[in-house]
């Protein structure tokens, strides 16, 4: 509605009073920048047209169709991976590797990468490469239920109470706050 009446010689305020005739209670300023948006992208040539920030494309890429809670969301990107076929790729890539986390499906891993190291985007090459690199330990993180995170939060924990205590106080001050939790 506010887009049909953003017209050269409307001004701001004209159109405010209108939207508070209608029971518009929000603040004019907020309505001022709302039009003055309108109109710097009717100067550059962009009316009407959706867009999609790069921090939207990522968090849409990453839930899959189920958790897109708007049907206008997924019908938009279904639309962007219709046009742009690599997206469809990539989303493809995405959703595979999560499944395959989340049900922990290491059967899968060396399809997947081979699948991953073809890619046309440069930054899924390159992290598929890094797993191949580090490829026993992620292979093994599907595969097993164990992990190490306990350990890790403890040494955590050691590591910023040293930082806590360096320089004021000696060893045994630190080994008793370590033995004792009294943090």
């Amino acid at each position: 509605m506010i887009k049909d009446a953003v017209k050269p010689g409307v001004t701001a305020k004209e159109i405010y009073e209108e939207l508070v005739s209608r029971g518009y209670q929000g603040s004019f300023s907020l309505v001022s920048h709302y039009i003055a948006d309108i109109r710097k992208q009717k100067r550059k040539g962009h009316v009407n047209k959706l867009y999609l920030t790069r921090k939207k494309l990522h968090r849409w890429l990453w839930q899959s169709y189920l958790d897109l809670k708007k049907r206008s969301k997924w019908i938009f990107l279904d639309r962007l991976c219709h046009q742009y076929p690599d997206l469809q790729q990539l989303y493809e890539h995405v959703q595979t590797f999560q499944a395959m986390i989340r049900h922990r499906l290491f059967h899968y891993l060396p399809t997947w990468l081979s699948h991953a190291e073809q890619s046309s985007f440069r930054e899924m090459r390159r992290f598929a490469k890094r797993i191949r690199a580090d490829y026993e330990a992620i292979h093994n993180a599907l595969k097993y239920e164990w992990n190490n995170g306990v350990l890790e939060g403890q040494i955590n924990r050691l590591k910023a109470i040293k930082r806590i205590m360096y320089g004021r106080a000696n060893f045994d001050l630190i080994e008793k706050r370590v033995l004792y939790q009294g943090v």
